[in-house]
């Protein structure tokens, strides 16, 4: 086996084996992502309601603010990371969870 496959050689094979594999083996990655992202849904709300979150979020509404009202994109939206420690990682999808574990 060629051990320098590109990236996207990488992500055919692994998408073959998800498609692949029988609704059953499926159901199993997909509690996997539901978990996952409960997970992240509850973590993310007690990170909104911390310190660093509402400072997080005021950091925000300053930026968007500053975005011109004529404006048609806004530069911001879904595109900032949250910063500090207590940030929630974002939840991982069912085919994420099996690439990792393929």
């Amino acid at each position: 086996e060629d051990l320098q496959l590109k990236a996207t050689e990488i992500t055919s094979v692994v998408k073959g084996g998800w498609h692949g594999m029988s609704a059953q083996d499926r159901d199993y990655w997909n509690k996997k992502a539901a978990a996952d992202k409960e997970r992240y849904e509850t973590d993310l709300a007690e990170y909104k309601k911390s310190d660093l979150g509402v400072a997080w979020q005021a950091r925000l509404d300053r930026e968007r603010k500053q975005v011109t009202s004529d404006s048609t994109f806004d530069i911001y939206a879904g595109t900032k990371k949250a910063e500090g420690t207590n940030a929630p990682k974002p939840f991982v999808s069912a085919f994420m969870h099996y690439d990792a574990y393929a």
